[in-house]
């Protein structure tokens, strides 16, 4: 799901109605879709480079296993 987001950010507004953070059962996929959903209330693109900035400015960058796991 978080890849496809990334792909298709337009569907992020039909996913955000079915789909919470706390649906995740693994924390770094609920960090990184809370990222998502945070970008995109800031107007801002929700894409690779504006997620990974947004992880790595409130240090959840490692937490979700670094850069390389988001692509």
């Amino acid at each position: 799901m978080i890849g496809a987001i990334l792909v298709r950010p337009e569907v992020l507004p039909k996913v955000a109605e079915i789909l919470a953070p706390s649906d995740f059962y693994h924390r770094p996929h609920r960090c990184i879709y809370q990222t998502m959903l945070d970008v995109a209330r800031e107007g801002r693109p929700v894409d690779y480079v504006t997620v990974t900035a947004l992880l790595k400015d409130r240090g959840n960058l490692e937490t979700v296993v670094g850069p390389l796991f988001l692509m």
